[in-house]
């Protein structure tokens, strides 16, 4: 709407009036000549029109500066759609990551269930001792609190994915999956620096420095004449008998307004723009520079945590060999229940 406001300077204005009128003088007004009737009726019409041109391309520029105005609120609309993209996107995956916890926690429940079995028989056997007992209880229980918490976990994110998508929670639902399904890929080691120029962030304030340097060439124009042209004319009579040539009546002429003295206002004008262009200038360079440190960052952030996520895989192929190792001793009576715990918190953790 506003590009549009800007962009109707171009043409001309044109407008039409209708008037009419019945006005009744006293018959003892002072000064009133002779013969002079007391009630006089005029009915007039008649239109106008005023165009602007222009010379200094003040108009031009400030339509484009509505122009990159509008261009700058779709980057942003853009931002908006992406941002909660993304943040659909971290909240299903983080939802996955609580189902592969849980799925975790209701393996290693199990397990902690079956050495409660176990302790519980060589108890009975005067084999193990109560403190045994009381050892696996507690990280049986200590587990299945965890379980519960992840549990509630995803029911919050579940629900704020649901509000996400705009839809209510209490008729949205995820089907739980026991293993955390992450896709392959390769990054390149060089990406071209145009990409960047797909970001809403980097396109909006670009749009805001053409706004600023739009808004020197308004400044500017402000230092040359301003040159009008306007037309009226239409008809008018006593009565309703208006179409006449000798009822017309028209005028025509053009405005030319120089600025001569003003104290330095139109230069301390034109200084503001272009320190507001310098700002923004800098500010654009700030945002592309943020964005370079961003991709990065990431880039790093993406190859190191791959290995890391390699190494502990390894991690956890180790500790549940030690989980059934340990196991298998302590079922001989070669290892105590400390080192079973040990052993099965260390694989729960990795």
């Amino acid at each position: 709407d506003m590009m549009m406001k800007a962009r109707s300077q171009y043409l001309p204005r044109a407008g039409l009036g209708l008037g009419a009128s019945n006005n009744r003088q006293s018959e003892n007004a002072l000064f009133r000549p002779p013969n002079i009737p007391l009630q006089e009726s005029a009915v007039s019409t008649g239109g106008i029109a005023s165009w602007e041109p222009d010379f200094w391309s003040t108009l031009r520029n400030a339509t484009r500066v509505e122009i990159y105005r509008a261009e700058e609120r779709a980057a942003d609309y853009a931002l908006a759609g992406l941002s909660l993209q993304a943040e659909i996107a971290a909240d299903y995956f983080a939802l996955r990551g609580y189902d592969a916890q849980i799925a975790t926690y209701a393996q290693s429940i199990d397990l902690y269930k079956r050495s409660l079995g176990i302790v519980k028989t060589q108890f009975a056997g005067a084999i193990a001792s109560a403190l045994d007992v009381a050892r696996v209880e507690s990280l049986l229980f200590g587990t299945e609190s965890k379980l519960a918490q992840a549990q509630g976990q995803r029911q919050v994110m579940e629900q704020s994915i649901a509000i996400l998508v705009g839809m209510a929670p209490a008729g949205f639902a995820i089907k739980p999956v026991d293993d955390l399904r992450v896709a392959t890929f390769t990054i390149p080691q060089t990406l071209p620096s145009t990409l960047l120029e797909r970001r809403p962030d980097i396109a909006a304030m670009e749009r805001q420095m053409a706004q600023a340097n739009r808004a020197i060439g308004i400044a500017r124009a402000a230092f040359y004449p301003n040159v009008t042209f306007r037309v009226g004319g239409g008809f008018e009579d006593e009565g309703f008998n208006l179409v006449k040539l000798v009822n017309s009546f028209w005028s025509y002429g053009s405005a030319v307004e120089l600025p001569l003295f003003q104290g330095g206002y139109r230069r301390a004008q034109l200084q503001q723009a272009w320190s507001a262009y310098r700002e923004t200038e800098d500010r654009y360079r700030s945002t592309v520079l943020n964005a370079f440190r961003e991709v990065e960052n990431n880039l790093s952030l993406t190859k190191q945590l791959t290995a890391a996520a390699d190494r502990q895989d390894a991690a956890v192929g180790a500790t549940l060999k030690t989980q059934n190792l340990t196991t298998e001793l302590y079922q001989g009576g070669l290892a105590s229940s400390l080192e079973l715990i040990y052993a099965q918190v260390a694989t729960l953790q990795a």
